[in-house]
């Protein structure tokens, strides 16, 4: 009998230890693989590039890719097994390394992510910034880029299409709502930056959207305004780092959000200035999310450390306020990240 007391614990550890596997993410780590894909946004015939991270039991070395340095190994072949998509939409001006360490860090817990560079809205090409052509384009843009992920040979035989997420900083949140069942109104950025005057970087980033009447006039009524068609039924959640939340700035925008969403909001961010974003989407989404303040951070918290060797270049992006630690922080945001896909994408 104590032979079979013992065996039935030791079945109910195991049970526990594989279902915590389930709940928290694969207990396994990976090596890093990487590889370049692309694809034609049409009708601007455009090429959009993507990078993807994945798992790969290949061995990984350290690469330079441009400034960055990262042990990954390119264009190894995809672990086998049935995999949850991660796509990761950057801020304005920014490109698809500007999370690579979340990337990463995804990569090698088992999940294929993939980082878009938006076109015309990078930090090559930023000819975009702070326009409608922008706000319509960029939901779009990652839709395609899932498509062109499940029609990858390299990938599509791994992929679930149950279990897509998208993650978001800045301008790229806004994205990552727009795609989440959220309807930008766009009439909202004049309305608010007509009477809130203590949002002005915001404000000025869109002045060229808030001078054109067309769009913007609050007496256009709201059919004339919102941004229709952005919602993707594929995505089952997604992360708000920092968002943009002014153009969702009444009920009707938000009443069809219906995934988990995990909010981040950076309690020293001067570029979208609280309560006038995640503040807001956090008191106005009907499914509650998970809201995070991170105390001391700006805006920019959420991009991965800058290399010592491009400080000076990109300026404030690399800068935080005294005493706060983006390495540290990244280590903790990330951990976060793991757990709260791995809940929201299982249900």
């Amino acid at each position: 009998m104590k032979i079979v007391g013992t065996v039935i614990k030791i079945l109910v550890v195991l049970l526990i230890f594989f279902q915590g596997e389930t709940i928290y993410g694969e207990q396994r780590k990976y090596n890093v693989g990487m590889r370049h894909i692309s694809t034609s946004m049409q009708p601007e015939d455009v090429e959009m590039h993507i990078m993807v991270w994945y798992p790969t039991s290949e061995h990984a070395q350290h690469t330079q890719i441009g400034p960055f340095e990262m042990e990954v190994a390119r264009d190894a072949n995809v672990e086998p097994g049935t995999r949850s998509l991660i796509v990761i939409s950057h801020g304005d001006g920014g490109g698809h390394f500007n999370h690579r360490d979340t990337a990463a860090y995804l990569a090698k817990r088992g999940y294929i992510v993939a980082a878009v560079l938006h076109p015309h809205n990078n930090y090559g090409d930023n000819s975009e910034e702070g326009t409608y052509t922008n706000l319509v384009n960029r939901p779009r843009q990652i839709s395609q880029a899932i498509d062109t992920l499940l029609n990858q040979h390299v990938f599509k035989e791994t992929l679930d299409t149950s279990r897509i997420a998208v993650i978001g900083h800045s301008t790229g949140a806004y994205t990552a709502l727009a795609l989440a069942g959220g309807r930008p109104n766009t009439a909202n950025i004049r309305v608010h930056c007509d009477t809130h005057h203590d949002d002005p970087i915001f404000c000025r980033n869109f002045s060229i959207l808030s001078k054109i009447k067309r769009y913007f006039s609050p007496q256009d009524g709201w059919a004339e305004n919102v941004i229709d068609n952005t919602d993707d039924p594929r995505i089952k959640a997604a992360v708000l780092m920092a968002p943009v939340g002014v153009l969702f700035n009444d009920e009707q925008s938000l009443s069809n959000v219906r995934v988990p969403l995990r909010i981040y909001r950076a309690e020293k961010d001067d570029v979208l200035r609280s309560p006038y974003h995640a503040e807001f989407l956090k008191e106005q989404l009907s499914l509650q999310p998970e809201y995070i303040v991170v105390k001391n951070a700006g805006h920019y918290a959420f991009i991965a450390p800058i290399p010592d060797s491009m400080k000076h270049e990109v300026g404030e992006v690399a800068i935080d306020p005294n005493g706060f630690d983006r390495v540290h922080f990244h280590t903790t945001m990330n951990q976060e990240i793991v757990e709260f896909l791995s809940r929201s994408l299982s249900q």
